[in-house]
């Protein structure tokens, strides 16, 4: 009704104002990003995609001496500023500074072309008067600015995605906050993964400091995907009625919800995957020269897209097969086709090298059984979608949707059920080998995935092509008769009603609230209602002040937000999870705390068993409890239990100095200027206890406890030192420690205060 509602208003105000759905859809979605306090980020994102588009250009330009056109030049823009990203990830040089010198530079070097792009922008919204329409195409146009109102609505809304808040919304964060990547499998088992969604997510949220800027960004893909839509149809000489049916069954989908109301990559994913595919059949129904010197687009966008998932490959055989095709009927460029692979290898394969470098296997840790790194077990991955294909998949999928994704019947969308088959025997009918064609690029894809995973969101490049194969076929119904294009007419309402009747089917992250959206208490309120654990972070962020690593015992690990190194008791970080469960009793347990460094932890009430939870309990106190979440501090006399200086044998390990020596081969007899040293490993923010057992040599003095910090050049930075009063009979003194930052190593002390000689018969630096 509310679609339906919209449409009709919209097409009365255009008629009434003489301007256009679109500019209408445009101007509310506007309002509502500035009345929502989204304005600045609006006008940030704005800039980077006119900067994308402008150094798109300049690459098509350099690489092929042509352009492509504004939508083409913006993909290729930023995939190479995420390569950009993926590049200086190794380095802390990731700054809000550079990145914005870096877009400005852009736009400097190529002024013209960005304010020619700012001039057409504008006349966008100044001269986009209501053309003459059909009532058909106002009708779509209308129903397709309300979902795309309701769309931009949940973009406004927090995060409370699961694979965001482990993942996709850390990987900006974090680089925004230790300003390069954790490229580090013991931390995070995930952090060698191919990232580049994540590195075009860093972007935005580098700049701007804001979720909601990545999250517009995620569904600004969804509207390069709708244009992609576009430009096939118009390709394949079809109406504009076509592809905004086409547009319309996408994003009435309920999986096309599920995609966009989260920070999933998928839809980064697709627009790249889908990209490629549009590129080639434009060159294969062109022919010319000049079209195939876009070739090289094809590869960079499929690379861009191997570069975050590697079903990718699923789609390089048909492709490899349509060039296979196009070079013995038409003779491709071959120069052309070397520089499409060199482009894929470059932006999609880098990280699976890096992955093999670090970990020995290039899909760190999935396949571990074939490549057997040290890293992970040697098993096989379980994923809990099963693979395989049946006669009867449309059907199983749609009403059996729960075997294929996280969602309820009807996810996939009711046009498989309903439009398919119909469509595939017109198609069929008519010959069409091109839009065939396309029906073999998404059906063998289909068919490699599944065969893998059976999982619908990894399929969803595949549906946006079979979309515009369905669309095309509704559009050409019209050969058939009045009767025939009835039938489809009344199929696409009903698929329509439908898709919208279980519109949240695959969706639990589609919630939409003004006053979540409009007022920041009720955001904050939200929030912690939703995902206790965001909450959470946020108190131990203010509590950990020296960053000393958290733990998170949770199987829903939320650590976006978090600036600690997290600990996670789960698989995402093996060797930890592996250590907590395997823990049986307190003093283990204070041992592995303790070795971790741990000062705070998260723990959950559905962790483990209530036994473990009961054990973690035991050795720490409560801080604050929000939801399902305790926030637990250490206690403190757990900490110090791991000796740094066990493995090296006093006295006999120790560097004398001049004047020192050694009594009975057990105590060290050393004065202010003849002590005796040793050095052990320590890193920035460390806390130890040093504790000595020692007493005066023949007359009361003082004695000392100093540790000097080095860096991991061995350049001194600091001196931590104690004195104490020795007495006749040995004694043990102690205090704790920090290590400042950049300390690599620690150069422990046995020393006195004075030319008054200390014997010192123990010293240990526990952590």
């Amino acid at each position: 009704m509310w679609a339906a509602g919209y449409a009709i208003a919209s097409i009365l105000l255009s008629k009434l104002t003489n301007i256009s759905i679109p500019k209408l859809t445009f101007f509310i979605i506007l309002i509502i990003g500035v009345m929502s306090g989204n304005g600045v980020n609006l006008a940030i994102l704005y800039f980077i995609a006119a900067a994308s588009i402008t150094f798109g250009y300049r690459i098509n330009h350099f690489v092929s001496s042509s352009n492509p056109g504004t939508l083409y030049n913006l993909m290729a823009g930023i995939a190479l500023l995420a390569a950009m990203v993926g590049l200086s990830s190794h380095f802390p040089i990731n700054y809000a500074g550079l990145y914005v010198s870096v877009l400005i530079i852009i736009t400097a070097a190529s002024w013209r072309h960005f304010s020619e792009i700012n001039q057409i922008f504008i006349g966008f919204v100044k001269n986009n008067p209501a053309l003459e329409k059909s009532t058909t195409e106002l009708l779509l146009e209308g129903l397709i600015g309300s979902l795309a109102i309701v769309y931009f609505l949940i973009a406004l809304m927090p995060e409370i995605g699961y694979d965001a808040l482990v993942s996709h919304l850390v990987v900006p964060e974090r680089m925004a906050y230790y300003h390069k990547w954790i490229y580090d499998p013991k931390i995070l088992i995930w952090s060698l993964g191919p990232l580049n969604a994540n590195w075009v997510f860093t972007i935005p949220y580098m700049i701007t400091n804001s979720e909601v800027a990545v999250r517009i960004t995620s569904l600004g893909f969804l509207a390069i995907i709708c244009y992609l839509i576009r430009d096939l149809v118009i390709t394949f000489n079809r109406s504009k009625k076509e592809y905004l049916i086409a547009i319309l069954l996408l994003l009435s989908t309920p999986l096309t919800l599920l995609e966009s109301s989260t920070l999933f990559t998928d839809l980064i994913w697709t627009a790249y995957l889908v990209g490629g595919v549009v590129i080639l059949f434009k060159i294969s129904l062109d022919l010319s020269l000049h079209s195939q010197k876009f070739l090289f687009l094809v590869g960079l966008f499929l690379g861009m897209a191997m570069g975050v998932k590697l079903t990718t490959l699923f789609i390089l055989p048909t492709i490899f097969l349509l060039y296979l095709y196009n070079l013995k009927k038409h003779g491709f460029l071959i120069l052309e086709f070397f520089k499409s692979i060199l482009f894929f290898l470059l932006i999609g394969c880098i990280s699976y090298a890096y992955s093999y470098w670090v970990t020995g296997n290039p899909l760190f840790p999935f396949y571990n059984e074939i490549f057997k790194s040290p890293l992970y077990p040697p098993e096989k991955f379980i994923h809990p979608f099963k693979p395989g294909i049946s006669w009867d998949l449309i059907n199983q999928i749609t009403f059996n949707s729960k075997n294929f994704i996280e969602g309820g019947n009807g996810s996939p969308g009711f046009q498989w059920v309903l439009l398919f088959l119909p469509s595939f025997l017109l198609i069929l009918f008519l010959r069409n080998k091109w839009v065939l064609a396309l029906l073999l690029f998404a059906s063998t894809f289909i068919l490699g995935v599944f065969n893998t995973v059976g999982y619908l969101r990894y399929v969803y490049p595949a549906f946006v092509l079979l979309t515009i194969f369905i669309a095309i076929a509704i559009g050409q119904s019209n050969k058939f008769g009045s009767t025939v294009k009835i039938i489809f007419s009344a199929l696409v309402c009903l698929v329509f009603s439908s898709n919208l009747l279980f519109f949240k089917a695959a969706s639990g992250y589609s919630d939409v609230s003004f006053p979540v959206i409009f007022n920041n208490t009720k955001r904050e309120a939200y929030i912690e209602s939703r995902v206790p654990m965001r909450k959470a972070v946020a108190i131990v962020n203010e509590l950990n002040l020296n960053n000393s690593p958290v733990a998170i015992l949770s199987t829903a690990p939320y650590i976006a937000g978090l600036h600690a190194i997290p600990l996670i008791g789960w698989w995402y970080n093996y060797s930890f999870s592996k250590a907590i469960f395997e823990v049986e009793n307190k003093k283990q347990l204070a041992l592995l705390f303790s070795r971790h460094k741990m000062e705070y932890l998260l723990l959950d009430d559905s962790w483990s068993t209530p036994e473990r939870r009961e054990l973690v309990k035991n050795l720490t106190s409560s801080v604050e409890k929000i939801g399902n979440i305790s926030v637990l501090k250490v206690d403190n006399e757990i900490n110090f239990q791991y000796d740094l200086l066990q493995n090296i044998k006093f006295p006999q390990d120790w560097t004398l100095a001049d004047g020192a020596k050694v009594l009975e081969g057990k105590y060290l007899k050393v004065t202010v200027n003849s002590p005796a040293v040793t050095m052990v490993s320590v890193g920035e923010f460390e806390k130890v206890k040093y504790i000595a057992e020692a007493k005066c040599s023949d007359r009361v003095t003082d004695g000392r406890l100093q540790v000097n910090w080095m860096d991991s050049k061995g350049q001194f930075i600091s001196t931590s030192i104690t004195t104490f009063e020795c007495e006749r009979d040995f004694k043990s003194y102690s205090v704790e420690m920090r290590s400042p930052p950049k300390s690599s190593n620690a150069i422990v002390y046995a020393t006195s205060h004075s030319e008054i000689p200390v014997i010192f018969k123990k010293i240990s630096v526990l952590e």
